[in-house]
């Protein structure tokens, strides 16, 4: 599984379904702009607070 940095994930993540988006994360090698982690947290944490949460921990 290849690795993804935070712009490749970010710049794809509203073009995904939810389960590819949650896939994908765990690819991330790093995270980027605080603003721009907050803002996918809270996409996760409308459909699935228990996955937000488990983002949140992962990093």
């Amino acid at each position: 599984m290849r690795e993804m940095t935070w712009d490749e994930y970010y710049a794809g993540f509203y073009d995904w379904s939810l389960s590819t988006q949650k896939s994908y994360s765990y690819r991330l090698s790093d995270f980027g702009d605080s603003e721009e982690v907050f803002e996918i947290v809270n996409e996760f944490a409308f459909y699935d607070s228990k996955f937000a949460t488990r983002f949140v921990e992962k990093r």
